[in-house]
């Protein structure tokens, strides 16, 4: 088979339209761009250019590409939502620190204020986001490279750019950031919530140290008294005569060891229940902002979830349903 000119039809028209579709879709760099071009027109048969007429065509099919792109994404946004976009740019109050600085911080540790303000950075994102349904045609290899562009380049650099590609690049970055501040959020809450059964645990192993002395006197007691039952050589009536002898002393034992006693599966419920106070500090702002599902096996949860939700605002919330949740939560836990 003849070789062809680059100039033909097929050769260097069609080799436009595969750089055009990998550059579309893809971040790859001008030199693989050259070797792939290289190995297409070498598999198709086609006469190979100058080194020149090669790189210019690959830089030009990028620029177009970027700028189409830059258009694209920068249409998804209204103009409502472009000014708003284009506040990020601007300082934060009376801080050096832009808005876009701001958002980029991620939280670097835990606590009830760190997470209502990781809920907040992402309610932020949230409105300023202009949804995927109007990027749905947008490669997000594309996006993702804007968005990283955006995290770690200055303010100032991206007020600098043109406004299509300024408008598409914090598109992008909005768009990334609804979804990693809700993984950041959730993050927090992870190790906000095993702060808090590692301290639950702690509290409820150390009140048990202090009421050892009094669980071993009552089972001591009730020992002692059954010993003497099991082993004196009594009759029925001698029995019965002994233990209502004894009979406020075992109630008292027995009371004692229902009360102090803990079951080997013990979850410290109680000293969970007594830190709600502090739960209470970013509990209703986590139950607006964060949306949860699961599978079969963690439905009661969500359920439990979606009852506290609701209790929000009612001054006098139902007990019963509460009970009810909160079984359904104990079977899940265990």
């Amino acid at each position: 088979m003849w070789y062809k000119e680059f100039s033909h039809r097929c050769g260097g028209f069609a080799l436009m339209r595969f750089l055009y579709a990998r550059v579309w879709i893809g971040t790859e760099r001008p030199s693989v761009l050259y070797d792939l071009a290289t190995a297409w027109l070498l598999e198709k048969k086609v006469l190979l250019p100058g080194v020149t007429t090669l790189t210019r065509l690959i830089s030009t099919i990028q620029e177009r590409v970027a700028e189409r792109l830059w258009q694209r994404i920068s249409a998804a946004a209204s103009p409502e939502q472009q000014t708003d976009l284009q506040g990020l740019l601007a300082r934060a109050g009376v801080s050096r620190a832009s808005n876009l600085e701001r958002l980029r911080r991620a939280p670097t540790h835990a606590s009830a204020p760190v997470l209502v303000q990781s809920l907040a950075r992402l309610t932020e994102a949230r409105q300023l986001d202009v949804g995927p349904q109007d990027l749905v045609n947008v490669p997000p290899s594309r996006m993702k490279a804007l968005a990283q562009y955006a995290v770690t380049t200055k303010a100032q650099n991206i007020a600098n750019l043109t406004e299509h590609r300024r408008i598409a690049t914090l598109v992008s970055f909005v768009r990334q950031l609804a979804v990693t501040a809700q993984d950041d959020s959730l993050d927090v809450l992870d190790m906000l919530v095993r702060d808090l059964l590692a301290r639950s645990v702690s509290s409820g192993k150390k009140a048990r140290l202090r009421t050892l002395r009094d669980l071993d006197a009552a089972a001591l007691s009730l020992a002692e008294i059954s010993e003497q039952v099991i082993t004196a050589p009594w009759t029925d009536e001698q029995a019965r005569a002994f233990l209502m002898e004894k009979e406020t002393r075992i109630t008292q034992a027995i009371s004692t060891i229902y009360e102090l006693a803990r079951p080997t599966d013990d979850n410290y419920y109680q000293e969970i229940v007594a830190r709600y106070s502090a739960v209470r500090r970013f509990f209703p702002a986590l139950l607006r902002t964060i949306e949860f599902a699961s599978n079969e096996a963690g439905r009661p949860v969500v359920e439990a979830l979606a009852f506290l939700k609701d209790l929000e605002g009612k001054k006098r919330p139902s007990m019963a349903g509460a009970l009810v949740k909160s079984v359904n939560v104990r079977r899940f836990l265990r």
